[in-house]
């Protein structure tokens, strides 16, 4: 075991966390220019071609983890989304999103919708991309009879209370106490802590989402199995994770947002994420990607590149030619049949039901 000038604990990983095969160095000495955790990091990639597992070598001891998060953005929870505290233009697109999943999905409002808002909506079906942003998670639901849902790694509990208001009934599972004081304020039954640590019963849950969540921890396995006791029958586990494979990847190389050294410790693709599945007895997961949250990685990554930072004003050539390439890696997942361009993974699995 390793500890450097940070502090920071680390156990080399020169093999594959999935697979158990060489890897091979892929980038080095990455610093975080994200949330200003000390030190420079490196990554691995798996050197089998349908796998190519992306992991930091070495890797954070579990116990330091929670050192690589004292600046992170879920601390920020105490801070109001509430509409009437944005500007008019956040105002009418918070609306227009309420407006949608009333429309498609009988999600309840509070207050009547606008006929500005609900033209809006309208729009929002005719963008493919963004109509992906907005269905994230309703979409996935919408054939699962309302029950008891699970989200692993709710931060202050924005999904959740969404979720609760759609008609679910919710928990939540957040290490961080910050957020989880905002999150419990609310009235949502959130606990502080990992999965592990909570012991739920066997087959307790209609529903588990982890979303950005399952590149943050370093026990997938031991994770997605525990997934799959909790689980009632036929419940569904929902996965969303930064795509190795993307476009976005392809183009920025180390500076792309995905990589997020030094929280992420493991950084999937479309075979690994399936490699994995097998390995845990869940081979007719569905694994795919799309556009949903690309332009925000893809703006952060351009940043990233040109000025070292993750936000900056870019011009309006610059925007455009993001958008475009949004746009582009929608094309390509559309033409492609062995490969998922988009910047986000989708992992869906549900578990078999009893005869």
């Amino acid at each position: 075991m390793d500890k450097d000038r940070t502090g920071i604990r680390a156990d080399p990983k020169p093999r594959c966390p999935i697979c158990n095969h060489e890897g091979r160095s892929l980038y080095r000495k990455q610093p975080d220019r994200l949330f200003g955790a000390k030190g420079n990091w490196n990554l691995k990639k798996c050197s089998v071609r349908d796998c190519g597992l992306i992991w930091l070598d070495p890797m954070p001891v579990a116990d330091d983890i929670p050192e690589l998060y004292q600046k992170y953005y879920t601390h920020d929870g105490a801070k109001t989304n509430d509409i009437h505290d944005v500007g008019s233009v956040k105002n009418l697109y918070h609306k227009a999103k309420l407006a949608y999943w009333s429309q498609r999905y009988g999600y309840e409002p509070c207050g009547p919708v606008s006929k500005s808002s609900l033209f809006l909506s309208y729009v929002f079906k005719m963008l493919p991309n963004r109509r992906a942003d907005l269905d994230y998670p309703f979409k996935w639901l919408s054939s699962t009879p309302k029950g008891d849902l699970l989200e692993l790694g709710c931060g202050a509990g924005g999904m959740i209370e969404k979720m609760r208001e759609w008609g679910w009934n919710v928990t939540g599972v957040e290490p961080d106490a910050k957020a989880v004081v905002v999150a419990q304020n609310k009235g949502l039954n959130v606990q502080c802590g990992n999965l592990m640590d909570c012991a739920f019963d066997e087959g307790c849950f209609d529903v588990i989402i982890m979303h950005h969540v399952f590149e943050h921890i370093e026990n997938p396995v031991e994770i997605l199995n525990e997934c799959k006791k909790i689980l009632r029958s036929n419940g569904l586990l929902v996965i969303t994770t930064p795509n190795s494979e993307s476009l976005g990847h392809m183009s920025f190389g180390r500076h792309w947002r995905g990589l997020e050294v030094p929280r992420h410790l493991m950084i999937y693709g479309m075979h690994s994420m399936k490699k994995l599945a097998g390995a845990v007895g869940m081979e007719e997961a569905n694994v795919f990607s799309h556009g949903r949250g690309g332009i925000n990685v893809l703006e952060q990554s351009y940043c990233l590149k040109r000025y070292d930072v993750s936000s900056h004003t870019t011009g309006v050539l610059p925007r455009v030619g993001l958008e475009m390439l949004w746009l582009l890696g929608w094309f390509m997942n559309v033409l492609s049949r062995d490969r998922m361009w988009g910047e986000e993974l989708v992992f869906i699995w549900r578990k078999p039901g009893t005869v």
